[in-house]
């Protein structure tokens, strides 16, 4: 399946930028409590590790399909879905690729926003 839940549009890949671009000013000019650091970057974190899940697990469903173990492992990949790759569904519209390709894609994403929070943050101590 190319795209599990919508076609991507043009309103896609704005919604998808103005959250990039939010995400962006948001590490910027964050709090500098650590605790709260601490959380953001798990959030990041989690991200990346959201990505390559359902990367993982959708390989495994196509390899696998017929075994109750594969289809249950895959139903935990959505969560992960919907709460990382769907809000970046928008920059599909540019690369029209399938979900499982894309999810690893913006695994790479939030892996650069983590290398650019501990870049701001080295910056901020300087």
């Amino acid at each position: 399946m190319k795209h599990p839940d919508s076609a991507p549009g043009i309103l896609h890949l704005l919604v998808t930028l103005l959250f990039l671009i939010g995400l962006v000013i948001f590490i910027h000019k964050a709090p500098r409590s650590a605790k709260f650091a601490q959380g953001f970057k798990l959030f990041l974190i989690i991200g990346v590790l959201a990505g390559l899940i359902v990367f993982g697990s959708s390989m495994l469903e196509g390899a696998l399909s017929n075994s109750f173990i594969v289809d249950v492992s895959t139903a935990i990949h959505y969560p992960f879905y919907f709460l990382f790759i769907t809000p970046l569904f928008g920059l599909n519209y540019l690369f029209d690729l399938n979900y499982e390709i894309f999810s690893i894609i913006m695994s790479v994403v939030y892996l650069i926003l983590v290398i650019f929070m501990i870049k701001v943050k080295k910056s901020r101590r300087t």
